[in-house]
């Protein structure tokens, strides 16, 4: 297979998952037949309207996902889909109803950038790009964690798609400011209090002048708020950098709230 083939066979792998997941959580009648619909319906999107065909997918990924939160009862039948309860199952609930204090993220190899940035929106993400595929399916296991990846292929494993194991397929191709609205998007996150950007550790706030040797002159003399990781013992203050990051986060998840 080509170079751009194989991207395409790739991209295709990886949006069809989501798009079957999601159908799956509603009870859809025919997931192939489903699955094939939204992937022709993201081609037909980006050669009408000159999109690149990953952002034209996130939209007809969106809407579908949209579509399905807005009910609460019942969703109307097209053909594709059956009604149904969110109530009836607990999968469907805990989608249109995530709870978000308990989700926790792993990262594959790739997605370094973004554990720190979920970390920084207050979220567990944990990184170890050393691990094989197996130890990675072993810690989800044992974790409950949900596996964040660019890997599409990863994905073809029964354990995820028989939904034993929760994972979200990334483009890689996109920055991880875009990767992170799709992060947001489909876990319905909120910005939280931060945790440490480098081991995911709790912040506490601490007496700058029992460490003053940890912190620049300048900001010691500019700042009188500041917190020190439980774990790492990183020391962070809210400066111009932490303001520009939460201005991000917010900008993303109001972004992905629409």
């Amino acid at each position: 297979m080509t170079g751009p083939r194989k991207k395409l066979s790739r991209i295709k792998i990886g949006y069809s998952n989501r798009f079957r997941f999601l159908l799956s959580q509603i009870n859809a009648r025919k997931l192939n037949e489903g699955t094939e619909f939204f992937w022709n319906s993201g081609i037909r999107l980006s050669r009408e309207n000159g999109l690149d065909l990953i952002l034209a997918l996130e939209e007809v990924y969106s809407r579908l996902l949209r579509k399905i939160r807005r009910c609460h009862l019942n969703i109307p039948n097209s053909g594709l889909l059956q009604s149904c309860s969110v109530h009836s199952d607990n999968r469907t609930k805990s989608l249109l109803n995530n709870p978000r204090v308990l989700i926790k993220f792993f990262c594959d190899g790739g997605l370094g950038g973004v554990a720190r940035w979920l970390r920084a929106a207050g979220y567990s993400a944990n990184w170890n790009p050393g691990l094989t595929d197996e130890e990675i399916t072993k810690r989800l296991f044992e974790t409950g964690e949900v596996l964040l990846t660019t890997d599409s292929l990863l994905l073809e494993r029964r354990y995820f798609s028989a939904g034993l194991l929760r994972a979200l397929w990334l483009p890689p191709t996109l920055k991880v400011a875009e990767q992170m609205k799709i992060i947001f998007s489909e876990f319905s996150l909120d910005v939280r209090e931060s945790l440490c950007m480098e081991c995911g550790g709790n912040l506490r706030q601490i007496n700058k002048q029992d460490f003053v040797n940890l912190i620049p002159p300048r900001t010691f003399r500019w700042l009188d708020e500041f917190f020190m990781c439980e774990v790492c013992s990183k020391v962070y203050w809210k400066g111009t950098h932490w303001v520009k990051i939460r201005k991000r986060l917010e900008s993303i998840q109001k972004y992905s709230s629409i």
